[in-house]
Order: structure tokens, then sequence, then C-alpha cells
């Protein structure tokens, strides 16, 4: 069970994880999330669990999680700033607290997929809405698998990994958790100055680590397939792709997948 008050004495932010709200089981950290925004709670809170049955990811997928091994959570944020440089900075910030915590140095998968040597170890689901004041509110969900394994699960061990199976010990959740939320407040402090500065800064850093670009990537959009070599993002980290005739798409979102022959460009 997650140590709440190991994870408290840690806790270095003013405002992020400062207002906790912890279930053992829930079904979805951000719907209970979106159910708090509702019921006007502050900034910054965190919610948090051990597990989640119906854990979502990107695309509608189902988020799989080990119970009592993983950091599933969710943050009510009000962001100044165009919510797609959150989506940024929580990327950066989860690999900041790797490096921080574990020493270990990870990727980008577009837009938000950490991976540690092409595996998956962590996901972002950024939900936005509106709460009783009109105001914008995203709801930032982060999974990150911490202490399980996946080799004993031959679906998901290819394309999966966790920090344990990274760098060969247990990693204190309670610890990373910590580390995850002050990187995170850092960059979110930047953005809430309004500036164009603090916003590329991010980008930058996002872009810097992303693994996508100079791949050959195949995208799928509901019904729609686009196919050709990631050459690059914009501000507002859309991803362009050069396709076989020498068009250029624009991609804002879909599921992406990397591992394609060069011989279909």
């Amino acid at each position: 069970m997650f140590d709440l008050n190991a994870f408290q004495q840690q806790l270095t932010t003013g405002f992020l994880g400062r207002n906790i709200v912890y279930r053992p089981v829930i079904a979805s950290t951000n719907t209970l999330a979106r159910e708090l925004v509702e019921q006007d709670a502050a900034t910054g809170t965190l919610v948090l669990t051990d597990e989640q049955p119906q854990g979502r990811g990107r695309v509608g997928r189902t988020w799989y999680c080990q119970p009592g091994r993983d950091i599933l959570m969710s943050l009510i944020m009000r962001p100044a700033y165009p919510p797609q440089f959150l989506m940024m900075a929580t990327a950066v910030a989860v690999i900041a607290a790797l490096r921080v915590v574990a020493s270990i140095t990870a990727t980008i998968k577009w837009p938000n997929d950490i991976l540690i040597a092409e595996r998956k170890v962590a996901g972002i689901l950024l939900e936005t809405g509106y709460d009783a004041r009109n105001q914008l509110c995203a709801i930032v969900g982060v999974g990150i698998n911490v202490n399980g394994t996946f080799r004993e699960n031959p679906e998901l061990a290819p394309s999966s990994t966790t920090v344990l199976e990274a760098v060969g010990h247990p990693v204190s959740r309670e610890q990373l958790l910590a580390a995850f939320l002050a990187e995170l407040e850092k960059r979110s402090i930047e953005l809430d100055t309004g500036t164009t500065a603090a916003q590329y800064a991010v980008q930058r850093e996002w872009r810097q680590s992303l693994s996508t670009i100079g791949r050959v990537v195949r995208v799928q959009q509901s019904t729609r397939t686009i196919q050709g070599i990631a050459i690059e993002t914009n501000r507002d980290g859309w991803l362009s792709i050069q396709q076989p005739n020498g068009e250029v798409a624009c991609i804002t979102w879909g599921d992406i997948i990397t591992d394609v022959p060069q011989t279909l460009v």
C-alpha cells in the first residue's frame, strides 16, 4: 500500500499534491478527479490509488496496472496557458523524476508515452473542460510502472517495462511521485507567467526527448492511416510526417507505431 506519510515527508512542492484524495482501489483516478472539479476542488489536488480496474489510456485503451506496485494518479490543474504545454511539461517531468530518483534515461514516443529502451514505462492522459466558474480545468492522469514486472506476461513484455526491470531493484514510489510533482510544479509555475519564453523552454525540452523524429512511422486515426517519416514537430507539438508521395501531413492525434520497416517508405 502507498505510504502517504513517507510521501508527504518527501514532498517539496508549494501546491501540487498538498491536497490528497487517496483510495486503495478506485475505478479511475481521472473520473474521480472530474467529480472533484465539480465540487470545486483546489488546483493541485492529487487523486491517488493503488489499483484502478477501469484506468484509461490514450485512444480509448485500458491502462493495465499492477496493484500496489505502480504510480496511478491524477492531478487537477487550472492552467493559464494552452493545455498542450501542460502535456509537454508532464512528460518531461516524468523523465526528469526518473533521472533524479533512478538514474534512468527515458525518452518520449510522440506525443506522451514514456519509454525506457523502446519499451513503455509510463503514460499520460490529459482531459480538459471547464469548472463551475467557467475556468479552464485540466485533469492530468499519469500511470508509471514502478515495481512490478512484465516478464511473465507474453502479451505486454515485448512493449512494456517497469522501473524495477530497468534498474534491477525496487524503487520508492513515494520518492518518485514526490520528485515528479516537484519537477512538474517548477515548469507549471514558469508556464503560468504566460511568456512565450517559458512555453518555448518546455517545448524545446520535450522535443529534445522525442525518440520519434527521423523514424518511419504509421499513424492510425480511426479509419485513416498515415505513413511516412516523422520529420519534425511544431511549437504546439503537432507531428509532421513526410509521406511516400512527398506530401507532408500534420498530425495532432492518433495511435502511432514506430517499428515500421524502412522499405515501406
